[in-house]
């Protein structure tokens, strides 16, 4: 059982690096929460694939001063929060039980709250 649950890591953690890098392709993706993911799986997943994912340039490039300097560019942050509001924004409108739009109304106001106040605008 074990074994299955590596395997998915690893499973989301490439789908996840595709859409990622997808993302540094298209400016309406946004890559840094897809290559979180990414970090997140392959180090549950496979040790070689976390630190494959930790030597690439896109890692480097996208992901590493984030999580040493807690910084992205204003341009990331913009498209992350818009891209994340607009998802959220559908499952709003789509949610049938109230509870649940406010959540997710909440968390949208708490993501914003977030990305402007406590992560830094890299210069």
């Amino acid at each position: 059982m074990k074994k299955i649950i590596k395997i998915l890591y690893v499973c989301v953690g490439f789908i996840a690096f595709s859409l990622g890098t997808l993302g540094v392709i298209l400016p309406a993706i946004p890559t840094v929460p897809f290559y979180l993911v990414v970090l997140f799986c392959f180090s549950r997943g496979s040790e070689r694939f976390h630190k494959w994912f930790l030597s690439t340039n896109l890692y480097k490039k996208h992901l590493e001063n984030f999580l040493i300097n807690n910084e992205l560019s204003l341009s990331t942050k913009i498209k992350t929060c818009i891209i994340s509001s607009a998802i959220m924004i559908f499952s709003i409108y789509k949610a049938p039980i109230l509870g649940v739009k406010i959540f997710i109304f909440c968390s949208m106001i708490f993501m914003w709250f977030y990305f402007i106040f406590k992560i830094k605008t890299k210069k």
